[in-house]
């Protein structure tokens, strides 16, 4: 990418740019969620099933112009779900990421497996990203 171009070559690449913006962002922005799936998918705990490494998934938020978001979320299972004794319901993986109160009142604080992934690659992910976009926009060139 080191190349001079001239203004024409400048003005063609902008329109081919400007046709596709939401493919190159899409590509991007998928590759920076993959990164922190897959970094907590690592980190997740592993119970007796592993389906919390197998619950976590990525979902693209609905298509805003200019704008593509993922989520990073655990996939709804029933295995996830927990009655306790006295009735209420609790969301497994909440209580593994955030924490939980035992039986006896004590309070176990959560792995926080999701946030550390997040926080911990933020900056590869934003470098990825960038890389994937220049690759991209390359390509149109």
């Amino acid at each position: 990418m080191n190349n001079v171009i001239g203004v024409k070559e400048v003005r063609v690449l902008f329109e081919r740019v400007g046709k596709a913006p939401a493919k190159v962002m899409t590509k991007a922005t998928k590759a920076g969620a993959n990164l922190i799936k897959t970094t907590a998918k690592n980190n997740a705990p592993v119970g007796e099933t592993g389906a919390l490494k197998s619950g976590i998934t990525i979902k693209a938020e609905k298509y805003r112009k200019g704008k593509k978001v993922y989520q990073i979320f655990m996939k709804s299972d029933p295995r996830f779900v927990k009655i306790s004794k006295t009735g209420k319901r609790a969301f497994y993986p909440a209580s593994q990421e955030y924490g939980w109160t035992d039986q006896y009142g004590h309070y176990h604080p959560g792995y926080r497996y999701m946030k550390k992934a997040a926080d911990s690659n933020s900056e590869r992910a934003k470098g990825l990203m960038i890389r994937v976009m220049a690759e991209e926009l390359e390509k149109l060139r």
